[in-house]
């Protein structure tokens, strides 16, 4: 659990700075936003057990988050 709190609190660190930052091109921000959902979906995909036992996910979850995660990176590629 304790390894699941540091990856959330590093990823709303990283949403809040994105947030407030001013960025010379701000197509960055985009980018900088494409790599916190990668980031989030890796976490979910490799460690989801705690969303099962609660009920948050359902059976197809991962299949979709592998989509997902899909799309976001094909995204950011050039």
């Amino acid at each position: 659990m304790t390894k699941a709190h540091f990856q959330y609190i590093s990823l709303h660190l990283f949403l809040n700075t994105i947030r407030k930052q001013e960025f010379k091109d701000e197509r960055i921000r985009g980018w900088m936003l494409l790599l916190a959902r990668i980031y989030a979906l890796d976490i979910l995909i490799k460690d989801p057990a705690a969303c099962y036992d609660s009920g948050f996910f359902g059976a197809d979850s991962t299949v979709n988050m592998r989509q997902a995660l899909a799309e976001v990176v094909d995204e950011i590629r050039p």
